[in-house]
């Protein structure tokens, strides 16, 4: 990983990039910093934990950046976050023209001011774990952390699920957004989106007045 990073930063220094594209979800336009992860190739056109450690490097390499503009279905929630601290550390702000679902949307409420163009869209649901990937890691995982069955595993993600709901509402409430919104949007089927109107998401703190 180490390897990696180092040969990134050589060919962004040598090559001069400037408002070239320097990922497939990155793009550079002045002050405003693109993340697109529907212009991905398919099996990586979602928000990854490559994707946290590609907006550090480029927010240092650019230092003019102000605005990140995000159009993106998801994807990640953890790495969300940890996009989203990087967000609100660098004191950007956000902007989505097309679509912000799901994982995005942690992203857009990272930001300082927070612009939804006319025609955006803004969706949100609850988290979801697929009984596939809570298979594979109760796999990979369950000699490391000690669990004898699947009942201690099981046990084990009811109480981390009620931890990620918490986590997620204080998170909402300290980005301003209205307790009772906030509440709408852990209600929201996690197989379904809920995109709520321009006037319910500006009332509601999500979207920046004015």
């Amino acid at each position: 990983m180490k390897l990696c990073m180092v040969v990134m930063l050589a060919v962004l220094q040598g090559a001069g990039f400037g408002s070239a594209v320097l990922a497939d979800k990155f793009k550079l336009g002045g002050d405003v910093l693109f993340y697109d992860t529907d212009s991905a190739p398919q099996g990586q056109d979602e928000i990854t934990w490559q994707d946290v450690e590609t907006l550090v490097l480029m927010l240092r390499q650019h230092q003019q950046v102000e605005t990140l503009h995000l159009n993106s279905a998801g994807g990640l929630i953890e790495a969300a976050r940890e996009m989203a601290d990087i967000i609100i550390d660098f004191q950007l702000d956000t902007r989505v023209t097309d679509e912000c679902a799901s994982a995005c949307v942690t992203l857009f409420l990272a930001g300082q001011s927070r612009q939804l163009d006319r025609g955006g869209r803004l969706g949100f649901h609850r988290s979801s774990w697929d009984a596939a990937s809570m298979a594979q890691y109760y796999k990979d995982a369950k000699t490391d952390i000690g669990w004898g069955s699947l009942y201690e595993f099981a046990s084990w993600s009811y109480e981390e699920a009620q931890k990620d709901v918490l986590s997620e509402m204080e998170y909402l409430l300290e980005r301003g957004v209205d307790p009772e919104f906030a509440i709408k949007t852990l209600r929201a089927e996690n197989t379904d989106m809920w995109f709520p109107r321009r006037r319910e998401l500006t009332l509601a703190g999500v979207v920046s007045q004015p």
